[in-house]
């Protein structure tokens, strides 16, 4: 979903980053540096709008009831504290 995440260009820079600036830590660091990435990057990809999960009768009551909280504290965030009404927390 690209329209929430950041374009496939966008990320494939923050991996070549990532792996340019771990090029001075020892060999068991890049690995660490370069495993986190792809797995931060693969959570990107297989997150979905609350909505949508909130929705799917698969999804589990538990998951749902804790998305609800979420929902909520993203709701008086905005509404009450005044921050910003953007993407955040919203997948």
């Amino acid at each position: 979903m690209l329209t929430e995440s950041r374009s496939r260009p966008a990320r494939a820079l923050q991996v070549l980053l990532s792996l340019l600036l771990c090029g001075g830590l020892p060999g068991c660091g890049v690995a660490y540096v370069a495993q986190a990435t792809q797995g931060q990057l693969r959570l990107m990809r297989a997150r979905r709008p609350i909505d949508k999960v909130l929705a799917d009768p698969g999804a589990a009551p538990s998951l749902k009831a804790r998305l609800l909280i979420v929902q909520d504290a993203r709701d008086f965030a905005s509404v009450d504290l005044g921050l910003p009404d953007n993407r955040s927390y919203r997948s």
